[in-house]
């Protein structure tokens, strides 16, 4: 009988100070850490140790820089960004963080996946505001006019935030925080045609196809079966895109999700081999020690996530 496998548990907020700080510098926890959290950058960046390894977290959250320079993953994508730009990283999926400059000054905000259920009346955060799809960028940089009304939003936030816990009022903050949102619409992809040639069509759809099925398929030939194509042009159509071939995207893909496993379960090394389609554990250790330069044991030894 197969073992059945151990499910990667998101960190919540509360969950997550020995991940980003260091012992003694840890950030206060409100009585609403999980379900909404707001802070300047620059009250905290002195203290944050980067980097960041990849980890799934139970919340959305949001990163605007005024000032400073930060480079940050989601998914199998970096992102390097500055001032005038929002980061936008959807609950669940994977990231890491390699660093923010210690000139930064900006926001950080994280709230829960429901947090916005009631204003939004059932809609989707994600349907509404393109920089909240994981398939989207995260990416979204805004004009001077707009920087003026995004710092009055993000201030009232801190405000509301910073009201002795009984007299926060969570709808307030719903609402300041939509309001966010709304304003940012004009800069967003949602305003924006693109033309899509058909092999990039077909890239972004092998990357999501590796996204929902990592665990259970590891052959290129089953993905462009999956997509209706030959696997020769799968690798051109990936090639053509990134610079790589698709077994090689495929690869990155069990690293990051492997990396997670290490960071955020007690699953052994052959555990979790044998977790993406059944692979032989020495396969996967020199995979891992190929890509990374270390072992998934020396690895998870440093990350001290686990």
């Amino acid at each position: 009988m197969k073992k059945k496998h151990q499910d990667i548990v998101p960190k919540k907020p509360n969950e997550l100070n020995s991940v980003h700080f260091e012992a003694g510098n840890e950030l206060y926890i409100s009585d609403i850490h999980d379900v909404f959290h707001i802070n300047r950058i620059e009250d905290v960046v002195q203290k944050i140790k980067f980097p960041i390894e990849p980890i799934r977290k139970t919340v959305n959250d949001f990163i605007f820089l005024e000032k400073g320079n930060s480079i940050r993953n989601k998914g199998l994508n970096r992102y390097e960004f500055g001032p005038g730009t929002f980061f936008f990283m959807p609950a669940f999926q994977i990231s890491s963080h390699d660093l923010i400059s210690k000139d930064s000054r900006g926001f950080y905000c994280h709230f829960g996946p429901d947090f916005l259920s009631e204003l939004m009346g059932g809609r989707d955060l994600k349907d509404e505001f393109s920089f909240w799809s994981f398939e989207n960028s995260p990416i979204v940089n805004i004009d001077k006019k707009c920087h003026e009304n995004v710092l009055f939003l993000l201030n009232r936030l801190i405000i509301e935030q910073n009201k002795q816990t009984k007299l926060i009022n969570k709808k307030i903050l719903a609402n300041y925080l939509y309001s966010l949102f709304l304003e940012l619409l004009p800069f967003s992809d949602t305003h924006l045609v693109f033309e899509q040639n058909a092999g990039t069509r077909i890239f972004e759809n092998y990357r999501s196809l590796l996204t929902k099925h990592i665990y259970k398929i590891d052959k290129i030939t089953k993905y462009a079966e999956m997509l209706s194509i030959s696997a020769d042009h799968l690798n051109k159509c990936v090639k053509t895109k990134i610079g790589k071939t698709a077994q090689e995207l495929l690869n990155d893909m069990i690293i990051l999700e492997s990396k997670t496993l290490l960071n955020q379960t007690n699953l052994n090394i052959n555990e979790i081999a044998f977790r993406f389609a059944e692979k032989n554990p020495s396969d996967f250790s020199r995979l891992f020690k190929s890509k990374t330069g270390l072992s998934p044991k020396e690895y998870r030894k440093i990350s001290d996530f686990a």
